[in-house]
């Protein structure tokens, strides 16, 4: 409905990250690996945290559909020169054609037409990522799998 309400409150990205991990670790499949990667630094963001919540489960979930063996990563870094955080979810799935990287983004797009869903997923994100004052982007290599990653501001957390 082009509607969406954001609530924007500062968290901590490592904690936010390890509920995201262990909220969606069931869902996983046994024969593929769910890792958690963590950089040395902790890092405050301020932002929906609920919405992030939503498009990092998204991701997710899409990593699931398309890969079925090898590894899930879902983790962080902080990117010091730019004061951003880049959240991001990789596999090792079947990958995404160069040529049709302008266009996952675009609504109801669905690379495979035999997979559950509308098309919708991925232009909803980028819509919510957007919203969140950030940025969604996408690499990927056909049979070697795919990076999503979500770009937002953040500071250090002082200790």
């Amino acid at each position: 409905s082009g509607v969406l309400m954001f609530k924007t409150e500062p968290f901590n990205i490592r904690g936010f990250l390890g509920k995201v991990y262990s909220d969606f670790t069931p869902k996983v499949p046994s024969n593929v690996q769910f890792i958690r990667i963590e950089d040395n630094v902790d890092l405050k963001v301020a932002t929906d945290p609920n919405h992030l919540a939503d498009v990092l489960v998204h991701l997710l979930d899409n990593a699931v559909k398309f890969t079925t063996e090898g590894s899930i990563r879902l983790g962080y870094q902080h990117l010091i020169d730019k004061k951003e955080v880049e959240i991001y979810v990789e596999d090792t799935g079947h990958g995404i054609p160069d040529d049709e990287l302008h266009l996952i983004f675009s609504r109801f797009y669905k690379r495979d037409i035999f997979k559950p869903g509308v098309g919708l997923g991925l232009s909803v994100c980028k819509t919510i990522v957007e919203k969140l004052n950030g940025r969604l982007s996408v690499r990927s290599q056909i049979g070697k799998g795919s990076r999503f990653s979500v770009f937002l501001r953040c500071s250090a957390i002082e200790k």
